[in-house]
């Protein structure tokens, strides 16, 4: 099994993606972020189209213990006011 400690919020509320950068101790700017999606196709919500075979490579790995940094959507610099271009994804 994978177990790890992890604050979450709810992306839809920036006061408490604030929360979570003052907690981990982090200015918003400086804030390194993952995303706990449900499934594979919640992934378009926060990422550019993947590539077929990155796509597959995910569907091979995925729910499992990995991260896979991906190209943000336009939506991700709106929710954690940053200029990044890529956003970690999970699936458990």
């Amino acid at each position: 099994t994978d177990s790890v400690y992890a604050i979450g919020c709810d992306l839809s509320k920036p006061k408490s993606v604030e929360r979570v950068a003052k907690i981990k101790g982090v200015k918003m700017k400086d804030a390194r972020f993952s995303l706990v999606c449900r499934d594979l196709s919640h992934l378009s919500e926060y990422t550019k189209p993947v590539e077929n075979n990155i796509y597959k490579l995910m569907k091979r790995a995925l729910p499992g213990p990995y991260t896979f940094i991906l190209n943000a959507s336009n939506e991700v610099p709106k929710i954690f006011k940053t200029k990044r271009k890529h956003i970690g994804i999970r699936v458990p």
